[in-house]
C-alpha cells in the first residue's frame, strides 16, 4: 500500500475542530479570527469498501489504484496518455472501450496476491452505492460511462458471471452516484444476484478520442452522511459544488432540488473522499458562480494494518540460516542466469531483454540456501519488487501498465534429492505464475494454499511419480527465483508492441513461518496507522477464527511486572529487517505505530486472526490481520 501519511496533519486538524466544536455531524462550527463569519462543517467519512476491506482507498494517489489491468494487461490499446498526478488519474480514450479496473479478481491459472478480489471480494449486500468523482470531455455524440462487475477471474468471458449499468457523462466534474443494487437494466447478472463480486471496472466513456480524469472512486454501504451547507440566499442558485482545497477543480455534487432562496441545503457526503473542500454554488449545472459560506471537512477514518501478526513477521529461513536475503551483497545469491544483474544500494538490480522464450531469456537466480529445510516449516513467500517496462515502438518510452500474458510473472522453483539417490541429482518443482505490477509492490504468497503450493510442473528426470505440495516437500535443497518471463518481443505473443526490456529491483525476499506463541506467553500485537495514534479515542483488540466475525473474542491485556520485579515470562520481540533500497514514497512494509501486549493465558490453542476496532470521533472502523497466528 502506498503511504497515506501525507493526510495525517490535515486529519489531526479536522479532529481538533470536531472536538472543539462539540457538535454532532453536519452542524456548523464558527471559525475564529475571520473578518467575516464562515462555518466549518465537519462530517465523518462514509463506510467505503476500499478503505475498510483493502485498507487502500481508490483515491488516485498512486498508479496502483488503476494499473493492474490497464489496456487489458497489454493485450489491447484502448487508453492512452495515462498518468497519475496530484491525486488525479487522467487518460484519453483511443477506442469506444476505454476502461480501468479498481478491483481486479486476479488472472486465471495464476496465483492470487495482495488486494486481488479473489482474496478480498465485495460483499454485495453491504457495499452497493458506487460513487465516481470524474470528468469526461463533452462533445457529440453524447458520452456514456459504464461500471461493470465480475464474479470470477473469467470476467465476462467463458461463461463468467458479470453485470453492468450505463449512465451519462455531462462534460463537467461530477460526483456520480449509482446504487448498483437497484439500477435498472443491469445485466446479464444484477448486483444482488451474487453474494460477492471479485471485480469492479469503470468504462469512463463509450466514445473514442475523449479526455477523462478521475479524482476518486468509492463503493459505500449506502448509509447517508448528511450535512447542511450554506450560501447567501439567492433564488437563482440551483446547484452545489465542492472544490478540493488547493485546486481549481469544481465537482458537481447536487444539481437538483436546491432552493436557492433558502440559503442552505442538505447534501449526502458518504461518497466524498476525506479532505477539505470549499463549498461553491451555481445557477446551472455547467459551472459554479459563487463561493458559499462554508468549508467542508470530511474527516478520514483511521486505517490500520497489522505488523504483527503478518506474513512477514514470523521466523525467516534466510535470517535464521545466518544471511537474510536483503540483497545488501552478492553473497545472498549463488548464481544468476539470462539477465543483467548488479547489487547496488541494497537491491538486486535486474534488466531482462525481450525475446522468444526459453532459448536465451529464461531469467533466473539461485538464492543462498546453506541449510536443508522442510516446506512444512515455512508458509509465506514475501518479496518487495519494482518493475518498469520500456518499449521503443509504438510508445517510445516507459509503459504505465503491466503485461502479465507476455511475461510479467515470477516463479518459485525448489529442489529435492533425486529419487535415484545419486548424491548430485535433483528434482525441481516449478510453481504457478505469480503476476506482478508496474512500480514498487510487496507481494505475499501463501504456499500452504492448495493451488499456490501445488507445483505446475517438474523436471521429470529423477522425480517422484506424484509431485508433493510445498508443505509436504522435504528436504528442500535449493531455492530458485525467476523474476520474469519477458516474451514481449515475440510478435506471436504481444499484439501491440515490439517488446522491450524489463527493469526490476528486488529489495528483499523472505520465506517465513506463521507467527506463533506458547499459550500463557504474552504476544506483542503491533499495527501501522494512517494517522498519529494520539488522534484515536480508543482501540479494542480481538482474536477470532474468522475475519468475517472480527469481534469473536476480546483480547485481554497483559500487564508486565512492576519496575524492578522479575517475571516468569520470556517474551519474543519480532525483529523486522529490511533491505536498503527503499525509494521515498514507494510501496513499503507497514511500520508499527501502536502496540498491545496480549495475554494468552486463557486462550484455547489454535489459529487466530487478530482484529482491532479503532474509534476516533466521529469515525469507528474495524480491521483484521491478513494472516492467522498460532497459539500453541
Amino acid at each position: 500500500m502506498a503511504s497515506r501519511r501525507w493526510w495525517r496533519g490535515l486529519c489531526g486538524l479536522a479532529a481538533a475542530v470536531w472536538v472543539a466544536a462539540g457538535l454532532p455531524a453536519g452542524q456548523p462550527a464558527r471559525a475564529a479570527g475571520l473578518a467575516e463569519p464562515r462555518a466549518t462543517v465537519v462530517a465523518p467519512e462514509g463506510n467505503d469498501f476500499a478503505t475498510r476491506v483493502l485498507a487502500d482507498p481508490w483515491d488516485m494517489n498512486a498508479l496502483s489504484d488503476v494499473s493492474i489491468y490497464l489496456n487489458r494487461s497489454g493485450q489491447s490499446y484502448d487508453t492512452e496518455n495515462i498518468q497519475v498526478a496530484n491525486g488525479v488519474f487522467s487518460a484519453r480514450s483511443r477506442t469506444d472501450d476505454a476502461n480501468f479496473t479498481v478491483l481486479f479478481p486476479g488472472y486465471e491459472d495464476m496465483i492470487k496476491t495482495g488486494n486481488m478480489g479473489a482474496l478480498k471480494p465485495i460483499n454485495s449486500s453491504t457495499y452497493h452505492c458506487l460513487y465516481t468523482a470524474m470528468y469526461v470531455e463533452g462533445g457529440s455524440p453524447q458520452s456514456y460511462a459504464q461500471p461493470m462487475w465480475f464474479a470470477t477471474a473469467r470476467l465476462n468471458g467463458d461463461g463468467g458471471v458479470w453485470g453492468y449499468a450505463t449512465v451519462g457523462t455531462p462534460g463537467v466534474w461530477l460526483l456520480q452516484k449509482i446504487d448498483l443494487a437497484t439500477v435498472p437494466g443491469a445485466g446479464p447478472t444484477p448486483w444482488p444476484n451474487s453474494a460477492t463480486w471479485q471485480g469492479l471496472r469503470i468504462d469512463p466513456t463509450n466514445q473514442p478520442g475523449r479526455d477523462f480524469s478521475v479524482d476518486w472512486v468509492r463503493l459505500t454501504d449506502c448509509a447517508p452522511v448528511n450535512v447542511t451547507v450554506h450560501w447567501g440566499p439567492n433564488s437563482s442558485i440551483s446547484s452545489i459544488w465542492l472544490r478540493p482545497s488547493g485546486t481549481s477543480r469544481n465537482i458537481l455534487v447536487k444539481g437538483s432540488g436546491v432552493v436557492g432562496s433558502s440559503g442552505q441545503a442538505q447534501i449526502d457526503v458518504q461518497g466524498v473522499q476525506p479532505g477539505t473542500y470549499e463549498v461553491w454554488v451555481g445557477t446551472n449545472t455547467s459551472a459554479p458562480s459563487t463561493k458559499g459560506s462554508d468549508t467542508l471537512v470530511v474527516n478520514q477514518a483511521p486505517i490500520a494494518q497489522f505488523v504483527t501478526p503478518s506474513a512477514y513477521s514470523g521466523s525467516d529461513y534466510a535470517t535464521q540460516a545466518g544471511n537474510p536475503w536483503d540483497f545488501a551483497a552478492n553473497s545472498d545469491v549463488e548464481s544468476t542466469h539470462n539477465f543483467a544483474a548488479a547489487f547496488q544500494n541494497g537491491v538486486l538490480d535486474m534488466v531482462t531483454q525481450s525475446g522468444p522464450w526459453p532459448q536465451t531469456l529464461d531469467a533466473q537466480f539461485f538464492l543462498n540456501t546453506p541449510q536443508d529445510f522442510s516446506g512444512s516449516q515455512y508458509r509465506y513467500l514475501n518479496f518487495r519488487m519494482f518493475t518498469e517496462w520500456t518499449v521503443t515502438s509504438p510508445f517510445n518510452g516507459l509503459v504505465p501498465w503491466p503485461n502479465m500474458p507476455d511475461g510479467m510473472v515470477t516463479r518459485l522453483v525448489w529442489s529435492i534429492p533425486g529419487v535415484s539417490g545419486a548424491p548430485t541429482n535433483r528434482c525441481y518443482f516449478v510453481s504457478h505464475d505469480i503476476p506482478f505490477d508496474i512500480g514498487w509492490h510487496t507481494y505475499t504468497i501463501d504456499l500452504y494454499d492448495a493451488y499456490n503450493g501445488r507445483p505446475e510442473e517438474n523436471t521429470q528426470n529423477d522425480c517422484p511419480a506424484t509431485s508433493p505440495s510445498w508443505s509436504g516437500t522435504s528436504p528442500i535443497k535449493e531455492i530458485r527465483f525467476d523474476p520474469n518471463e519477458n516474451v514481449t518481443g515475440d510478435p506471436g505473443r504481444d499484439p501491440i508492441t515490439t517488446g522491450g526490456p524489463f527493469h526490476q529491483q528486488l529489495d528483499w525476499l523472505k520465506l517465513t513461518a506463521p507467527d506463533r506463541v506458547a499459550r500463557g506467553t504474552p504476544y506483542l500485537i503491533q499495527i501501522d496507522l494512517n494517522r498519529p495514534a494520539s488522534d484515536l479515542n480508543s482501540i479494542t483488540y480481538y482474536y477470532t477464527t474468522s475475519r468475517s466475525d472480527p469481534t469473536q473474542h476480546t483480547a485481554a491485556r497483559w500487564t508486565p511486572p512492576g519496575a524492578g520485579q522479575g517475571g516468569p515470562y520470556k517474551v519474543r520481540l519480532p525483529l523486522l529487517q529490511f533491505g536498503g533500497g527503499v525509494t521515498p514514497g514507494a510501496d513499503t512494509l507497514p511500520q508499527p505505530d501502536t502496540s498491545f501486549w496480549w495475554n494468552t493465558a486463557n486462550v484455547t490453542p489454535g489459529a487466530y486472526y487478530l482484529c482491532a476496532t479503532l474509534t476516533m470521533s466521529p469515525n469507528t472502523a474495524t480491521y483484521c490481520s491478513d494472516v492467522p497466528m498460532l497459539v500453541q
